[in-house]
């Protein structure tokens, strides 16, 4: 296991002599505790920074130089819009270091709470102002769909979902397998949302779900789970169409019982329209025969 314990006092120093920078706690897998999925030989370390102002952090790099040599680093926004870099450093050490304002801190205290992503385990290495020790322990699990879905969160997720299946449909019939993997992508944010409801529905809102389909075999129920293998398919027009077959299936199934058990109401239409154009062009494409003929540029 690469080794990150200079990294993480280098970076602890640094914190330590920047007055911008109140706390600071490792969270991730170097923070889960056994049973949850600690650090392995490929985990990266993960390091939230609470900041008065970040500005000076984000408007220049070069300041990262100073914990080791940099193979490569790019500098992203979070989920939440929170300003991160992502560093490689020698060795292949990957480590994520965000920025969070002060005051999310002090709300988490006010509201004796913690956000999401450190109620999964944190530990502190840097507390200035005795902040942190006001914070509840963490429970190690995720509040991901631990309140029901609102009728427009649940309609806009289906909107989007029937959208990325029609451009994905238009896109197999013209053989285009790129765009086909790109539009499928896009139409799995709204299929692993729908996922969480449904797990929801079947489990109850104390099951752990994670983020962004980790771990999902773990967490789902059985008939998710065996769905699951038909979703992913190769690069190759006959089994895509299988896989869009296979995930409007499973949407049209999970969402039902989402609107069902939460009093909602499916967009039926929006699955009859775009459902039955997908379909229809599945068995033209049927007809036609799914590999391309010899010498096609599709």
């Amino acid at each position: 296991m690469p080794d990150f314990n200079s990294l993480e006092t280098s970076i602890t120093a640094w914190a330590a002599g920047q007055d911008a920078v109140r706390a600071a706690v490792i969270v991730g897998s170097h923070a889960r505790r056994g049973d949850q999925h600690p650090a392995d030989e490929l985990s990266d370390l993960d390091v939230a920074l609470f900041v008065t102002d970040h500005s000076a952090f984000t408007s220049d790099d070069v300041w990262l130089r100073q914990f080791g040599t940099i193979w490569v680093h790019i500098d992203e926004a979070t989920g939440d819009n929170d300003p991160e870099y992502l560093i490689i450093y020698e060795g292949a050490r990957k480590v994520d270091i965000v920025f969070w304002m002060v005051d999310e801190l002090r709300a988490m205290v006010d509201k004796g709470r913690l956000n999401d992503v450190m109620n999964r385990g944190y530990r502190v290495v840097l507390d200035k102002d005795g902040l942190l020790a006001k914070l509840p322990a963490p429970d190690y699990r995720t509040r991901i769909a631990d309140r029901p879905p609102t009728q427009a969160e649940f309609d806009d997720i289906t909107r989007r979902y029937w959208y990325a299946l029609y451009q994905t449909g238009r896109y197999l019939k013209r053989r285009d397998l790129w765009l086909v993997k790109y539009s499928e992508h896009r139409s799995r944010a709204e299929l692993i949302t729908m996922i969480e409801w449904y797990t929801r529905v079947m489990h109850g809102a104390d099951h752990d779900i994670w983020h962004a389909g980790r771990f999902i075999t773990e967490w789902v129920s059985d008939d998710v789970r065996a769905a699951l293998p038909t979703l992913f398919t190769p690069f190759d027009v006959g089994e895509a169409w299988r896989g869009v077959t296979a995930s409007t299936r499973l949407f049209g199934k999970i969402a039902r019982s989402v609107a069902a058990h939460f009093g909602l109401t499916y967009l039926e239409d929006i699955e009859k329209h775009i459902g039955g154009f997908v379909y229809a062009l599945y068995e033209q494409a049927e007809k036609e025969g799914f590999n391309p003929p010899t010498g096609s540029s599709a």
